[in-house]
Order: C-alpha cells, then sequence, then structure tokens
C-alpha cells in the first residue's frame, strides 16, 4: 500500500467548509500517480515508451467529507491486472483511521504511436504485481454499463430539472485548464462539469463514473442530465451524440 498524508486546505473546501468532490479525485489520482513514480514507472518513463494508463471508471463510496484542516491519509494498491486492464483501490481516513472516502477503479493501457489499448510490458506490470494487496473488503462489483435509462424523455417545459426527464444543459467548451499530461481532459474534470450542468451539491454517498472516449483542447461537452429520486445520471457527449463520459450519483 502506498500512502500521504496532508491537511485539507481551504482552497479545496466548498461553501460550507467540506472537501468538494473535485479535490477528492484530485487526492485519488495523486495517489496512484505517487506510487508508479515511487515504483519507476512513472509519467515520464511511460512516456518514454508512448504509454499512459488511461481511467476508464470510478467506484466511490463516502461515509463522510472531511472538513477544513482535517488531517488525511490517502491510500491506494493495485489488486489484480488482467490482459489490457488494472484494478486499483482507494481510501481517505482520518490518521486513526475513521474512513472518509473509499475507491474502486478500472485502467487500461493506451499506446499513443499505436493509438490502442495494448498489455503492460513485463517489467511494468512486474512493478505494479509487486506492489499488489487484496482488493477493499466490502466493494460491490464494478458496474459494466452506466447509461441513461433507454425510457427517458425529454423535458417539455416546465419540466426543466424534475426527475424521470432527460434536460438539456449548456455546453461547454474544453479549455487548457481541463486538460492533464495526456493532453486530454482530466478524468477530474468531468466530474466538475458534470456536476455545474446538474447543479448537484457534495451530498450524496455514491458517485459512479464510466470514461468512454477523450475529450481534447476545443473539442464541445454537451451535457445531458437525468434525475433520479435519489441523485442524477449526467451523460456528457459530442456533437454527434457519442458519451465522453457518464456520471452517476446517488443518495
Amino acid at each position: 500500500m502506498y500512502s500521504f498524508s496532508g491537511k485539507l486546505r481551504y482552497s479545496e473546501c466548498d461553501a460550507e467548509g467540506r472537501m468538494t468532490f473535485l479535490s477528492m479525485i484530485n487526492y485519488l489520482q495523486d495517489a496512484s500517480t505517487f506510487q508508479c513514480e515511487e515504483l519507476g514507472i512513472g509519467v515520464e518513463f511511460m512516456r518514454s515508451r508512448n504509454k499512459a494508463w488511461f481511467l476508464a471508471a470510478w467506484n466511490i463510496f463516502v461515509p463522510e467529507l472531511p472538513s477544513f484542516r482535517d488531517d488525511l491519509v490517502i491510500s491506494t494498491w493495485p489488486y489484480q491486472f488482467k490482459g489490457i486492464y488494472g484494478m486499483r483501490n482507494f481510501t481517505i481516513t482520518s490518521p486513526d483511521g475513521k474512513p472518509y472516502v473509499q475507491a474502486d477503479s478500472l485502467w487500461f493501457l493506451m499506446d499513443y504511436k499505436l493509438g490502442r489499448p495494448v498489455r503492460p510490458a513485463p517489467e511494468e506490470v512486474d512493478a505494479l504485481n509487486s506492489v499488489c494487496e487484496p482488493r477493499l473488503e466490502g466493494m460491490p462489483p464494478m458496474e459494466r454499463k452506466l447509461e441513461l435509462p433507454a425510457d427517458a424523455l425529454q423535458a417539455p417545459a416546465g419540466q426543466q430539472g424534475q426527475s424521470g426527464f432527460v434536460t438539456a444543459a449548456d455546453p461547454v467548451t474544453v479549455q487548457q485548464h481541463h486538460l492533464d499530461t495526456n493532453y486530454h481532459v482530466n478524468n477530474a474534470q468531468y466530474i466538475a462539469i458534470a456536476r455545474d450542468a446538474a447543479e448537484w451539491e457534495d451530498k450524496f454517498s455514491r458517485l459512479d463514473a464510466q470514461y468512454k472516449k477523450s475529450a481534447h483542447l476545443g473539442d464541445v461537452i454537451y451535457p445531458f442530465v437525468y434525475r433520479t429520486e435519489n441523485g442524477c445520471i449526467t451523460d456528457l457527449r459530442d456533437a454527434a451524440g457519442e458519451s465522453y463520459a457518464i456520471i452517476r450519483i446517488t443518495g
């Protein structure tokens, strides 16, 4: 297990002084990046081989969000590799073990030069296998597919924001601040865009996200929001209707 410690900063809090979901996702992806750097298979190493690990899905549970100045321990470990895919768990806790966040994730390795997913080289997977630990106990299996309900209806006039209807939110043009070192929209930024589109507050207990394809600088993202009784599903699409990412929040 790889862990690092910190204190929740003011800039990482919402209006009520609690960790924002954008900050939470950033902590998680920082932890996995730090571990890979420590193992010698970090960003520059993979870039030299025209490769990068891309996130395919999140399954995140939030027992309780930490508050401003709370001490944090962010931990991560891989637990399985199969073909092109790698699976990894995360936790955010207090120093005495109080759970704030528990997360499961699915990743795949992309070869930029070939333009397709590939299996990791033996030395790459060996480095990660050397730190594998058992999967986080009690985590449910990853869902195979998130999508808007097949019978969802476009919201008529006067029904905007009500459950059972799909609402089209304002489109978002990808800017420089959305990008990461792979020059595509960072996975946390999709969640921030979904949050703004659906206008939800960070007061729910579960977040699921699935990433379908990459958006790049200048691309336009069209959010479609389907509200349920205890959350919502936001489908971030391109102009042709293909999904970049689908994010669901629950209760």
